[in-house]
């Protein structure tokens, strides 16, 4: 509420802002000072509010991160706008205990039109701490202000498996925390955490140890390197996970109930989750420690560090030193990985990588690619390539079916590494032919031209 303050006035002036039942404007105090409430409820407001966040983007802002908007007050403390503010609503006035679910998910979409309007051919970028269902349109979310404590890094994964099945798909925990101090150990792990989330940020308040990757030294600062490297390199199968969501409202991280449902010991599991289909992540959340329980569901496992085969349904008690969370691969499922860059576009994303742990059986994955912006994707510039690894004993058939899609990706080799094999393979093939292939670190490894054609490639005992 500032007389000079031109964004004040014009709100003020075209009666935009909520009122006490009185009829004068409601006023409180929030971290500029004493602050008036936009009635998002109001289109008009809507409008004027998009107006200046166009302002915003035309200064350079890539994006708009919505904050405090349950609305948060600090008189009293930590409360609310009363129930009995009117919102005028453009000439239908409400209650805000009517309105007060939806205020924070009004804004982000108020926020979202304006960056559509602006920026006609890009996706919008819009971070908000409130919402309410739907919210998911207009949105990311975070899970708010958490603290610097072991327990919140643990109450992080249910906060994001109940947020998934809510259909809120892209959210994430603020990484160590953002009230209190943080120390190393904590922010390796709750890293270890935040590398498989759908949103990965690192985030604390003023007033606190800084708590950057790099702020405790060794051997916290390698441990955080190497799982957000490990992030990076898997942005091609979280990507194609978030298209799935977007295509059919699958959770991107979820519980294991999600999949396996006939499995009553998933149903009250809090402490792990599934990123996508593939991978199944249990988290450490205490000090000290380098062993932890883990529930893997019926079907083939392999830890994704040693290549281990586990059998399930079973309990395990699994290794889970620092810089090597419990990770489990579902075996015959090809996860699709990008060569190591410190951020998107760093470099050529070439090749691309397919790593797959194969046994008995089969089981298939898919890759979706497209510009990664804009929505030339809505007139099918996008491609979608599905893949088959199939084991039989003493062969395994990885399958890269022909790609699917107007969209051509910009590389020009593709690699397939094969972990987890109990054999050495004699000969290698692709189309039917022997190529030269790799042994390393346990993986057998083939890299071929990249095209759009089906592509098969076996090994044998």
């Amino acid at each position: 509420v500032d007389e000079g303050y031109d964004v004040y006035t014009e709100g003020r002036d075209g009666g935009l802002f909520c009122r006490n039942t009185d009829g004068t404007e409601f006023h409180n105090v929030v971290w500029p000072g004493m602050c008036a409430f936009p009635d998002f409820s109001n289109p008009q407001t809507r409008e004027w509010w998009g107006r200046h966040v166009e302002g915003l983007l035309d200064d350079g802002m890539a994006g708009i991160w919505c904050d405090m908007n349950e609305p948060a007050l600090f008189l009293p403390l930590s409360s609310t706008i009363p129930d009995d503010v009117v919102h005028p609503g453009g000439g239908r006035a409400r209650v805000h205990a009517e309105l007060h679910n939806t205020y924070g998910s009004l804004m982000a979409r108020a926020t979202r039109e304006a960056i559509r309007r602006a920026r006609p051919n890009h996706r919008p970028l819009v971070i908000t701490r409130a919402g309410y269902a739907g919210l998911q349109r207009h949105a990311l979310q975070w899970t708010g202000d958490n603290s610097s404590w072991w327990e919140h890094l643990w109450m992080g994964i249910p906060q994001l498996q109940n947020m998934g099945l809510s259909g809120v798909a892209w959210a994430g925990g603020d990484v160590g925390g953002f009230f209190g101090d943080s120390n190393g150990e904590l922010l390796a792990r709750w890293t270890e955490f935040g590398a498989f989330q759908p949103l990965c940020r690192n985030h604390c308040a003023k007033g606190f140890v800084s708590q950057e990757p790099w702020a405790f030294g060794e051997p916290w600062e390698s441990v955080c390197r190497k799982l957000l490297k490990l992030r990076q390199r898997l942005l091609p199968y979280i990507y194609s996970t978030f298209e799935e969501c977007h295509r059919t409202g699958a959770p991107v991280l979820r519980p294991l109930l999600y999949d396996h449902p006939d499995d009553v010991t998933t149903y009250t599991l809090d402490d792990q989750f599934l990123l996508g289909r593939s991978l199944l992540v249990a988290p450490v959340t205490r000090p000290g420690i380098e062993y932890r329980y883990v529930y893997l569901p019926e079907g083939t496992w392999f830890h994704f560090w040693t290549g281990e085969r586990v059998e399930g349904p079973a309990h395990i008690l699994a290794h889970a030193p620092l810089g090597e969370p419990a990770v489990y691969v579902r075996a015959n499922q090809a996860v699709p990985m990008w060569p190591e860059m410190n951020y998107v576009g760093e470099k050529a994303a070439d090749p691309l990588t397919w790593v797959v742990f194969p046994a008995d059986g089969g089981n298939e994955s898919w890759l979706y690619e497209d510009e990664g912006d804009g929505y030339e994707y809505l007139d099918g510039v996008q491609a979608r390539r599905r893949v088959e690894c199939n084991g039989s004993g003493d062969t395994v058939l990885v399958t890269l079916g022909a790609r699917s899609g107007i969209y051509e990706p910009a590389r020009t080799r593709v690699r397939l590494e094969v972990r987890g094999l109990e054999w050495a393979p004699s000969v290698v093939e692709a189309a039917g032919a022997p190529v030269e292939w790799e042994a390393a670190d346990g993986s057998v490894i083939v890299e071929l031209p990249d095209t759009a054609g089906e592509q098969r490639i076996q090994l044998f005992r």
